[in-house]
């Protein structure tokens, strides 16, 4: 028998097949779970002036328990009272304060006067300088000369 013809050649060249690939598989987000808040209770104070001699006085206090937020602030201000701000946020999260003032206001605190600014007084008018013109600097090239290269042939060692 003899060997079985050739096929023709296709008229359109068929592009081999894209290997087969598998979809991925579905997105599905974990679950919501709402962390119960963390409990803590902090406090600091500073007592220290300033490199003017104001006191920087202030402290406060906070504890959390549950979604309960309780604290206290107080400052030192300028005119000698204090200020003392008791606060909690409740378990539907509002904030609520609760503002007094302790100490009287001093004798010798009193709003500075702020001077009055001085009128205005524009700037001398200067022309503007004269425009930059520049002159066209002739270019003179100096004319190429080739240097030699002396031959010098390879060391030879055999």
């Amino acid at each position: 028998h003899p060997p079985p013809a050739p096929l023709p050649a296709s008229p359109i060249p068929i592009p081999p097949l894209a290997p087969y690939r598998p979809s991925p598989a579905p997105y599905h987000p974990a679950p919501y779970k709402e962390e119960e808040p963390k409990n803590y209770a902090y406090s600091y104070d500073v007592n220290e002036y300033d490199e003017y001699g104001n006191p920087n006085i202030h402290s406060k206090t906070e504890t959390r328990d549950g979604y309960k937020v309780e604290g206290q602030y107080k400052v030192q201000l300028p005119d000698c009272r204090t200020q003392i701000v008791d606060y909690y946020v409740d378990e539907y999260k509002q904030f609520h304060a609760d503002v007094k003032y302790e100490g009287q206001i001093c004798d010798d605190y009193s709003v500075k006067a702020h001077k009055k600014p001085a009128p205005y007084q524009p700037a001398p008018y200067k022309s503007a300088p004269a425009p930059y013109k520049p002159a066209p600097a002739p270019y003179q090239p100096a004319p190429y000369k080739p240097a030699p290269a002396p031959y010098r042939p390879a060391p030879y060692n055999a």
